[in-house]
């Protein structure tokens, strides 16, 4: 009985020596997240992205005003030069003059039909326009019949009138008289030439003669005007 109870007890020893040990507590650790990146910043292209394209501006055009005057040798002191005589024998004259000391002189003979003129290119900006000319006259004939006469205007290239002011035997003799002539609806014929004209007749009797200095024609746009008082 002894030697049973003996080998119990070895046996349990055994048994306590050769259970495993209890295995090890495990601490879980979270798994980070997979991160993926949106479409929008992800490059599936080969080339470079293509460059926006280049905006530029467009200036503003700078608001026109400007008055200018366009006849070359407006007061004859180079002679005829620019002008061109179209019928009779109109004449450049020293020693009477408004500005400088030379001007045209028509008339003077009886049965006159002196003419002389200039063309000029209408600017592409022009708005408005007028025609200044100084006239003097001297006279035998009647101060109250309508018989010799001056005219000074602007004809299209066509020869039809456009503007044009005349002055008659009638009138103040023996003093220069400054004269300002509108040419209207001037903004039609830019680009295009037109023709300053000055023209004198005389009758059959008591001849008039006829004087004429500083003819501008001045163009204008925006707020200036076509005045005396030029760019």
């Amino acid at each position: 009985m002894r030697v049973l109870v003996a080998a119990l007890a070895v046996l349990v020893a055994l048994t306590v020596l050769v259970l495993p040990a209890a295995a090890p507590t495990s601490q879980a650790y979270p798994v980070p997240a997979r991160l993926y990146m949106p479409m929008a910043f992800r490059n599936y292209s080969s080339s470079a992205a293509t460059p926006l394209p280049t905006v530029t501006a467009t200036p503003t055009p700078a608001p026109c005003a400007q008055s200018v005057q366009l006849l070359a040798n407006p007061s004859f002191e180079e002679g005829g030069a620019f002008w061109v005589a179209v019928t009779g024998s109109p004449a450049i004259v020293s020693g009477i003059a408004v500005d400088g000391i030379r001007s045209v002189r028509l008339g003077g003979v009886n049965y006159a039909q002196d003419s002389i003129g200039q063309f000029v290119t209408v600017p592409t900006w022009a708005e408005s326009a007028a025609l200044y000319y100084s006239w003097l006259m001297f006279s035998d004939d009647s101060l109250t019949v309508w018989w010799d006469g001056l005219t000074v205007g602007v004809n299209d290239e066509f020869s039809a009138i456009l503007a044009s002011r005349t002055q008659w035997n009638t009138g103040l003799r023996g003093y220069w008289q400054p004269e300002r002539v509108p040419v209207p609806n001037i903004a039609a014929y830019r680009g295009h030439r037109i023709h300053v004209v000055i023209v004198a007749s005389t009758d059959a009797a008591y001849p008039t003669t006829f004087y004429v200095d500083k003819v501008w024609l001045v163009f204008a746009c925006g707020p200036a005007v076509a005045s005396l008082d030029v760019d």
